[in-house]
């Protein structure tokens, strides 16, 4: 998996991964290839996510250039 970071802070934060994708307001799939490295998300799905885990901005970069 290469977004290992964005999965394990979504588990830490206690947020399913259904739960999660409702969130942002993306499908399970969509969000399962990008957690997954399968596929990137648009800049504002990027911002969803890191508002939802309450990213720092260098933490977002990493996960986002992985």
């Amino acid at each position: 998996m290469k977004r290992m970071k964005l999965k394990l802070k979504r588990i830490s934060l206690g947020i399913g991964f259904c739960e999660m994708a409702e969130k942002i307001g993306i499908s399970k799939q969509a969000y399962y290839k990008i957690e997954n490295g399968i596929s990137n998300a648009k800049l504002e799905v990027w911002k969803k996510i890191q508002d939802i885990l309450e990213l720092r901005d260098e933490e977002m970069w990493e996960i986002i250039k992985e």
